[in-house]
């Protein structure tokens, strides 16, 4: 299971992102995967850039074309003892969440240690 955070669904969603070559070179070896923090964070990045609700929903729609989901059924207190940063709450959810499921979080942030770094 490959767990896609939401920085890797938006260069998915975007042609002109900076990494969206990277990004969909792997999705076409990879099956991916997603769950409700990272569908909600694909969508609230695309409006923030600009689209409207509507057409945000329709792209996360397409992301999740031959995609696998797993809810968030791991309880927030599991990353109790590996966050240091506010910024890092996420990171650390997503890959314990992906971990628990057997699997892997994949990114296109090097910062976050045990994620599979999408080049």
């Amino acid at each position: 299971m490959k767990l896609a955070d939401v920085n890797l669904l938006v260069a998915l969603s975007d042609e002109s992102h900076p990494h969206f070559e990277a990004a969909t070179r792997w999705r076409q070896q990879h099956r991916l995967t997603t769950c409700p923090i990272t569908e909600l964070g694909v969508v609230r990045v695309m409006m923030v850039l600009g689209s409207s609700a509507v057409d945000a929903f329709k792209h996360l729609e397409a992301i999740k074309a031959n995609a696998d989901f797993i809810p968030c059924d791991v309880p927030g207190s599991v990353i109790t003892g590996d966050v240091t940063h506010h910024k890092q709450t996420t990171d650390a959810y997503l890959l314990a969440l992906a971990k628990k499921h057997r699997g892997t979080l994949c990114t296109l942030d090097t910062g976050i240690k045990g994620a599979e770094l999408v080049k």
